[in-house]
């Protein structure tokens, strides 16, 4: 049983149901994980992952659009602030 409000246990079981071609769980499970930590990227590459397996390319493209806005912002995060007067 898993903890409900348990993150890196959703991504993981997710994860699992993928490598184990399980598509329809692993979505389920996916999509748990990005209700509890909507902020995490990796999350919406596997889950965008899922969903073009299960012929579902909007929701596949919606995915990594949310993966690419994500990881930009984390990229943004790492860096720092700019100096913008060059």
């Amino acid at each position: 049983t898993l903890d409900p409000e348990n993150f890196v246990a959703h991504y993981t079981l997710g994860r699992i149901y993928m490598e184990l071609n399980e598509v329809p769980e692993a979505i389920a499970i996916l999509e748990k994980a990005a209700k509890i930590a909507p902020n995490v990227a990796s999350v919406y590459f596997v889950l965008s992952r899922a969903y073009a397996r299960a012929n579902r390319p909007t929701d596949a493209a919606r995915a990594r659009a949310e993966f690419a806005r994500l990881e930009k912002l984390d990229e943004q995060k790492r860096s720092g602030p700019r100096n913008s007067t060059n």
